[in-house]
């Protein structure tokens, strides 16, 4: 189609880290902050920056994807 866009390489994308949070997030319901930002930065898919995970998490936060509970995030 000519109005067809193509999404982005998925690998190392925004993407893929919102995606990763999200997932972790289905396994284990409610996390605190730092143990999911260490979690998803360890994933051998993400090999990404806490400041970057951090970043991609807030805007999760800002569209209501997940909440914050005191210290811990969770799927609302």
């Amino acid at each position: 189609s000519k109005h067809h866009a193509k999404q982005s390489k998925f690998d190392g994308s925004d993407r893929q880290i919102r995606g990763a949070i999200i997932r972790t997030l289905t396994q284990i319901p409610e996390l605190n902050h730092d143990i999911l930002i260490d979690s998803v930065c360890l994933l051998p898919e993400i090999n990404s920056s806490e400041e970057r995970v951090n970043r991609i998490l807030e805007g999760l936060l800002e569209e209501k994807m997940v909440v914050r509970n005191g210290d811990s995030i969770l799927i609302p």
